[in-house]
């Protein structure tokens, strides 16, 4: 095999080949640990499962689990226990903790580091999800894929796939009559909207890029630099100069193009993610579309009440109510995103962040006040200074040690071995391993090992 199992797959194989038992297993719960911290997150399931989830929604006292995530981990290489259950079409659930990430696989990976609240919780998942599937007939424990996701933990929202189609048609005709009644009352006109458009989606892409370049740098100048050291540093720095890039974009530009202008330019971008999303991803499709939803009653209702006065707190009120949704569920889900992988897609958490600030378009009107750039300005002193500290602080110390990855292979066929290194240039400890002559290339296909380079030694 060019990528063959690790050993605890090797076994879950030889159980599910050889052994007559599998043939009982109506379904599996793994219980998984990435970490040592944090909530556990129901990140996983087997196809089709609609039936799956709502087992999770009518048993979990405090769930964490989402579709997008789902949807994430099916694009990523990763396997687990799970993978060989799935694989022979036995239907089941996946759960990890995955906060604490410098402790895994590594010597501190040990009982004195774990929290204990994160086994307590997955155990409030499997003793309520196990006492009930053992009381209900599991012939059939499948059903059409589910769009779900929870709401700070306390409930779990889910409904049926084949909704999301109808719900993006839903949103159009909101949008269109949205934008038929800011005609009719002169809140919006088609060339602002169409600016207010151009201007979010230009501050949304130099904002991703801008932070992208930012870390490709402390990448190449930084040495020994790793993602995920200081990494809650580094975040907050990006998504306030995100804040700062579109801030001053978005008020500059706000001599020629209203607020309301801005907003629904902004929440055609949203509408364009919302769709897409629902064709391509469309366990992703929740994220945008009710955001959308809610964004568009608040904006059709500040149309509608049409206040005499510039800052009516009547409108301030509409506005943080239909933003509010937005903010739980991005906010939420970004969160997720960072703790699963870090900074290892931040593009993608750039995204959603600079979607999320979108609702709150409209108050800068009134957060600009007295003094237009107060935003700006306090924006890019907090990203910068938070970069700063970022950089000053050891990439390294006693609590996130450098990790080292060396493996040896033998090839027992052509009597071959290597030593290899995917833990970057050769240093004092790996030097016990790699002369001078190793060279970095990809592992040749009878050795274990992944797409990446490695420092290799025959």
């Amino acid at each position: 095999l060019k990528h063959p199992l690790r050993a605890e797959r090797i076994a879950d194989k030889a159980f599910v080949d050889g052994n007559p038992l599998v043939n009982s297993i109506a379904l599996v719960i793994n219980l998984e640990a990435r970490g040592s911290k944090g909530p556990v997150f129901m990140f996983e399931t087997s196809e089709k499962n609609g039936w799956l989830i709502n087992q999770i929604a009518e048993t979990a006292p405090h769930p964490f689990a989402t579709s997008l995530m789902y949807s994430i981990y099916q694009l990523m290489p990763n396997d687990t226990d799970l993978t060989v259950f799935k694989k022979a079409n036995i239907s089941g659930y996946n759960f990890a903790f995955i906060g604490g990430l410098s402790h895994y696989h590594s010597q501190r990976d040990d009982l004195q580091s774990i929290d204990v609240r994160s086994i307590q919780h997955g155990g409030s998942y499997a003793v309520p999800l196990v006492r009930h599937l053992g009381n209900i007939n599991l012939e059939n424990t499948k059903a059409p894929n589910a769009v779900y996701f929870d709401i700070l933990g306390m409930t779990l929202v889910t409904y049926p796939g084949q909704w999301t189609m109808p719900i993006s048609v839903v949103l159009i005709v909101m949008f269109v009559a949205v934008f038929i009644i800011g005609l009719k009352r002169k809140e919006l006109s088609v060339g602002g909207m169409a600016l207010g458009f151009g201007t979010i989606l230009v501050s949304v892409v130099l904002a991703i890029a801008m932070v992208s370049f930012i870390f490709m740098v402390l990448f190449n100048v930084r040495s020994g630099f790793s993602p995920l050291r200081n990494a809650d540093i580094f975040l907050t720095s990006f998504v306030a100069l995100g804040i700062a890039i579109s801030s001053t974009l978005i008020l500059g530009l706000n001599r020629w193009i209203t607020f309301n202008n801005l907003t629904f330019g902004g929440s055609f971008l949203w509408l364009i993610i919302a769709v897409a999303s629902s064709f391509m991803l469309p366990g992703s499709s929740y994220l945008f579309q009710w955001p959308l939803f809610f964004l568009l009653i608040s904006i059709g209702t500040t149309f509608l009440l049409k206040d005499k006065e510039v800052f009516s707190t009547r409108s301030l009120a509409v506005i943080c109510a239909g933003a509010i949704p937005g903010l739980i569920l991005m906010t939420a889900s970004t969160y997720n995103i960072y703790q699963g992988l870090m900074l290892g897609m931040l593009p993608l958490l750039m995204l959603l962040v600079m979607l999320s600030l979108i609702g709150l378009v409209p108050l800068l009107q009134y957060v600009s006040l007295p003094y237009r750039w107060n935003l700006p300005l306090l924006s890019v002193m907090a990203g910068l200074g938070f970069l700063m500290l970022g950089m000053a602080m050891p990439v390294y110390d006693k609590t996130t040690p450098r990790k080292h990855s060396v493996q040896y292979s033998l090839n027992v066929t052509k009597n071959e071995a290597v030593w290899a290194s995917s833990s970057g240039p050769r240093d004092e400890w790996t030097s016990q391993f790699l002369t001078e002559s190793a060279e970095r290339k990809q592992l040749p296909d009878h050795f274990p090992g992944s797409d990446n380079k490695y420092l290799v030694e025959k």
